[in-house]
């Protein structure tokens, strides 16, 4: 086996113990064990349990920045821009829910790594790209003006940051039909009485 291979082995290991046990009750031997390597050979791929942390959070935050930066720049008018926002993060939670459970239960362990700042930025710089949209949508009189800006912005985001606790793939919404749920909810509640 390669290993490329065997790393990614061992993230899936680790995105699995920590995300069903926590990570303080993970250890580097039973992540070792998930992928057949001895308790010495672990230290081969990790030098110490939080650097596979520090990869799932990584991870997750860059694929993240990644969609809402491409979602942001492609879509036109803030309406066209906040519903694809909410699909984007949909379709990403779909994609990540192990790994947002372990960013919003276990960050707060890396908070005296070097990593903390990076990660902690680019869940503000994907806080800050709905937060632009909203507020063009008030200048652009799309948007009610009688809630603050950063006020829907932290509705719209701890809403579909809890996504991940309820979301079942094999649920009875499909993940559009949520999709559609989740932007006809946002825009009775966002968008102005005039547009």
């Amino acid at each position: 086996m390669k290993a490329n291979d065997k790393m990614e082995e061992i993230m899936n290991a680790a995105l699995y113990l920590f995300s069903t046990k926590g990570y303080l009750k993970t250890s580097m031997t039973e992540i070792a064990d998930s992928v057949n390597l001895t308790k010495g050979g672990i230290y081969h791929y990790l030098s110490k349990k939080e650097d596979a942390l520090i990869m799932i959070h990584e991870r997750m935050t860059n694929a993240f920045v990644t969609a809402f930066r491409e979602s942001s720049s492609a879509a036109g008018n803030p309406k066209e821009k906040l519903a694809s926002w909410i699909r984007v993060h949909a379709m990403l939670v779909k994609d990540y829910q192990p790994h947002i459970k372990i960013f919003f239960t276990e960050l707060d362990y890396l908070k005296n790594s070097k990593y903390y700042q990076g990660i902690t930025a680019k869940r503000d710089e994907i806080f800050n790209l709905l937060y632009e949209t909203i507020k063009e949508g008030r200048r652009q009189k799309l948007f009610r003006e009688d809630i603050h800006p950063r006020i829907l912005t932290f509705l719209i985001m701890g809403m579909m940051n809890w996504f991940y606790q309820w979301y079942r793939p094999d649920g009875p919404r499909s993940i559009e039909n949520i999709i559609e749920d989740v932007q006809n909810l946002v825009f009775e509640g966002v968008l102005s009485h005039r547009s």
